[in-house]
């Protein structure tokens, strides 16, 4: 039985799909009574359609509209223009979805639904975008060929294989359009400052390091797995990945700050060791730091800020994922030279038990051995690394050291770090990241929040600045649970997305597409001048003609397949070819049942008239003949062909 479809039911799930699309793309984005209005909106829109009795208010929903777009309007400002007229345009979808009865209903709702996936990468140009933009772009294609039918002939009706070809012949149009978007995004020329940069709001920022670290506010940042940015470089050994932020400098006895005594330079002193050359991939921060491995000679970046400490901060606000590249020297040391080192020896007063351990600890050593046996004073136990339960008091060191032993980075490194200030060693922290995820397949590091760490430097005259890390080595992975675990290496396997998408869309710029432009041209000018080996290029080509008539065979067997008729189908183009090759050619303008009694052979036409009925039977009753019923065909046309009487 063949089973009828409504067209104007199926454009309306259509039309729903893509006012969704255009929801979904910004309900992140937009306030909770906006979200509300319209999933309001959609579930009344989809009751008047299964009931359609319901009463329409279009004055009322007309007035609204009004309302929106007013209250829209006055909330404009110049420092907020794109998210009120996204809600804007969120409000009056639903209200659209409500109020569809003619052809320019529809099209206005899939202009709202557009404009605000288009409008959504204004305010957050993620991989949701371009997933959201290529299913909007599939649904148009059938969406406006339904609504052209409906135009036409309302309430038309057509079967499932009319339907099934409608809509197959509809995404034909987006299956054209989307290579050639895809050429056109690679070619056109592209700049760095686009000209709706205005429009764009600032991204939610992570909070990271600010300019202080109190004891014990860190651990907030070390439970949180959002990402930092990205290092496309080869693996490192894990004691070279140390990502080097901010210097802090100032100890009051509860916090270090950044006492912006640092000098700002035009360049870096040189350094000794390996180095290394990387791109960094930062997602927006709140601050203006730039991050990069220890020790940073370089950064591309053309607001840029250079520091003697070896810090680099930005000049604009980091509000929007950036792009920069890098060189660092693998080393733990530099010279430091012509630094003033008052400031770096300062003690807040009240730490006088801790001036007496470390005198204890390490007697009359030298700078050098002072600082290795602090260091490995502080990564034995007792002292035991913890998020939990951290000391916080008027006096969190003294409660550390002699009471709880238990602490965070932050204890380890502030407690070194007045140890050696005790002992005349000039001593800071350094803020950044500590280690990070290697994505094989990508090649890149990726720094999480949950990364963030300090360490301290301590001034030796024969080695200048010089890392000790104090805090005891914990697993990355204490913390999680095997669940945890399982979730987060699903979630880095599954960063390469978003990671290919910032490196390829986001970060695709006009030098990118001149280095594609030449790679391009080299390999072209490459193949014009390469000599051919004629003797031995039948080994390499038959081969390759093998895999392709293969890939044509199974196609051409799958198009045969798709193609090819019904069982029923086959036996009755089998019975009519048997009877043709007997004298007896069926007409075209003759049925089958008078066919079969016009046969002049008394046999022949008994046979084909038992063949008919049992086929008919099948046929107009609109089913497929059952086992039993085969066979018999199969029967009555092996007789046919043999010339056996009917039995």
């Amino acid at each position: 039985m063949k089973r009828w479809h409504r067209l104007d039911i199926i454009l309306n799930i259509f039309t729903y799909l893509i006012a969704s699309l255009g929801f979904l793309s910004t309900m992140t984005l937009v306030g909770i009574p906006y979200r509300l209005a319209f999933i309001i909106c959609i579930f009344l829109a989809v009751a008047g359609d299964v009931r359609p009795r319901l009463p329409k208010f279009r004055l009322v929903l007309q007035i609204l509209a009004v309302i929106y777009v007013i209250v829209g309007l006055a909330r404009f400002s110049s420092q907020e223009i794109v998210l009120p007229g996204m809600e804007t345009l969120l409000a009056l979808l639903g209200l659209k979805c409500l109020d569809k009865n003619y052809a320019r209903d529809y099209l206005q709702i899939y202009a709202l639904a557009l404009l605000l996936v288009a409008g959504s990468s204004l305010l957050s140009l993620e991989l949701s975008f371009f997933f959201y933009l290529g299913v909007l772009i599939f649904l148009l294609g059938p969406a406006i060929v339904l609504m052209t039918y409906e135009r036409v002939k309302p309430r038309l009706i057509v079967s499932r294989e009319e339907l099934t070809a409608i809509l197959k012949q509809a995404l034909l149009m987006p299956l054209l359009v989307m290579p050639l978007t895809l050429l056109l995004f690679f070619l056109l020329p592209r700049t760095s400052y686009p000209v709706f940069s205005f429009l764009n709001r600032p991204a939610q920022t992570s909070s990271g390091f600010s300019d202080q670290v109190q004891l014990g506010n860190i651990t907030q940042i070390q439970l949180d797995d959002s990402l930092v940015f990205r290092a496309v470089m080869e693996k490192q050994s894990d004691d070279a990945l140390y990502w080097r932020g901010m210097v802090f400098d100032e100890f009051d006895g509860v916090s270090w700050r950044d006492s912006g005594a640092a000098l700002e330079v035009r360049q870096v002193p040189r350094l000794r060791g390996k180095s290394v050359s990387y791109a960094v991939y930062l997602e927006p921060v709140e601050y203006q730091t730039l991050f990069a491995l220890e020790k940073p000679l370089y950064i591309s970046y053309r607001q840029l800020r250079r520091f003697d400490d070896q810090t680099f901060k930005a000049r604009d606000p980091l509000n929007r994922k950036i792009t920069y590249q890098a060189v660092s020297v693998l080393t733990d040391r530099e010279a430091g030279v012509g630094e003033d080192m008052r400031r770096y020896l300062k003690l807040p007063p009240g730490l006088d038990k801790i001036r007496d351990l470390a005198g204890r600890l390490v007697g009359g050593k030298g700078p050098g051995d002072t600082a290795a046996a602090l260091r490995e004073y502080l990564r034995k136990p007792p002292f035991r690394y913890s998020l939990k339960k951290l000391p916080q008091s008027a006096s969190p060191l003294d409660d550390f050291i002699f009471h709880s032993r238990t602490g965070n980075c932050e204890y380890f490194a502030s407690t070194m770090a007045v140890m050696l200030r005790s002992r005349g060693i000039p001593a800071r922290l350094i803020g950044g990241y500590r280690g990070g995820y290697y994505h094989e397949m990508g090649g890149y590091y990726a720094i999480q929040q949950r990364d963030a760490h300090v360490w301290v430097e301590a001034y030796l005259p024969e080695h200048g600045w010089t890392r000790y890390d104090p805090t005891p080595t914990v697993p990355v992975e204490s913390d999680r649970t095997i669940w945890k675990q399982f979730f987060f290496r699903l979630r880095m396997t599954l960063d390469i997305l978003d990671y290919y998408w910032n490196r390829h869309v986001i970060s695709y710029d006009l030098q990118q597409q001149y280095a594609l432009l030449m790679s391009l041209s080299r390999q072209v000018t490459g193949l014009s001048s390469v000599k051919i080996p004629w003797k031995n290029l039948g080994r390499h080509f038959l081969p390759l003609l093998s895999v392709i008539a293969t890939v044509i065979i199974i196609f051409n067997m799958g198009l045969w397949w798709r193609q090819r008729l019904p069982r029923d189908r086959r036996l009755l183009q089998r019975f009519l070819r048997v009877l043709e090759k007997k004298g007896w050619p069926r007409p075209v303008y003759m049925g089958l049942e008078e066919f079969s009694h016009s046969i002049g052979d008394k046999n022949i036409s008994m046979a084909a008239r038992e063949f008919v009925r049992i086929y008919q039977s099948n046929f107009y009753r609109d089913r497929k003949p059952g086992r039993e019923d085969r066979e018999q065909l199969r029967r009555i046309l092996k007789d046919l062909t043999s010339g056996s009487p009917l039995s």
